[in-house]
């Protein structure tokens, strides 16, 4: 085990969290065009937020498809946080099991932890999928991993939330501040004191994606108007919901 600073987790984020984050936000909306969005947003909720402004909808649909997406970005770059947490305190790796993905060993017992962005991660089906990859691990790890005799914990660690830590059946569920304790050995405040360097630089390295979707606004827009307005200027709101149920009869062009 090793002692672990916020100085090595400040480290890591500021050499990640551009690449692992903000670019891929950057590349997110790079791909993404009109159909994207004329064929994957609701267009009766749209009408019904009184939008006639095509500049004002399309930034709207831009802001709405990238909110869809980036808490999945950010729960996926958190998990590494965590995974680099449990590596330096624990000499952590990646388990090899499908669907969990962490594996360590602290204080006579192996650890293997599925890490979830928020406790309300998944339906009951999902849960049971889980314990199923757990029950899967434990048994591999006893009859070929050498730990006939060594406790096995399985944790669904979920990185945000009203603290707990409470027991069901041979699955532990630690959210937030209990999670982060455990994966860094004891600290009881690293679950605070992490949100003080995903912070730094991060105005300058945001304002990059809000340049980008400034850009991409003004050129989804014209192409909108082009398809969609009528020829008084007014959006045809029939012609996107036609669109929406059948992309192939719109020229996208």
């Amino acid at each position: 085990m090793t002692e672990i600073s916020l100085a090595d987790i400040e480290a890591f984020i500021d050499a990640t969290i551009g690449p692992e984050f903000h670019d891929k936000h950057k590349a997110y909306l790079s791909r993404l065009s009109l159909r994207d969005l004329i064929t994957r947003k609701n267009p009766y909720l749209f009408r019904a937020k009184g939008i006639e402004d095509a500049s004002l909808l399309l930034r709207s649909l831009i802001e709405a498809s990238l909110s869809s997406s980036e808490e999945t970005l950010f729960g996926n770059y958190l998990e590494t946080v965590a995974v680099e947490v449990a590596k330096i305190a624990h000499d952590g790796r990646k388990s090899a099991t499908r669907e969990l993905d962490l594996e360590f060993d602290a204080a006579g017992t192996r650890y293997i932890v599925a890490l979830k962005s928020g406790p309300n991660w998944g339906n009951s089906s999902q849960v049971a999928r889980l314990d199923s990859s757990f029950r899967s691990a434990r048994q591999v790890l006893r009859t070929s991993g050498g730990l006939r005799n060594t406790p096995i914990e399985c944790i669904e660690g979920c990185m945000y939330g009203r603290a707990t830590d409470r027991l069901y059946g041979d699955r532990r569920k630690l959210v937030g501040q209990p999670l982060w304790k455990l994966l860094s050995d004891g600290s009881a405040d690293l679950y605070k004191t992490i949100i003080t360097p995903l912070g730094v630089n991060a105005k300058a390295r945001n304002d990059d994606v809000l340049l980008q979707m400034d850009h991409l606004a003004n050129r989804l827009t014209l192409q909108f108007l082009a398809i969609f307005s009528t020829p008084e200027g007014a959006i045809n709101w029939p012609l996107w919901v036609e669109a929406n149920a059948n992309p192939a009869s719109v020229t996208w062009s």
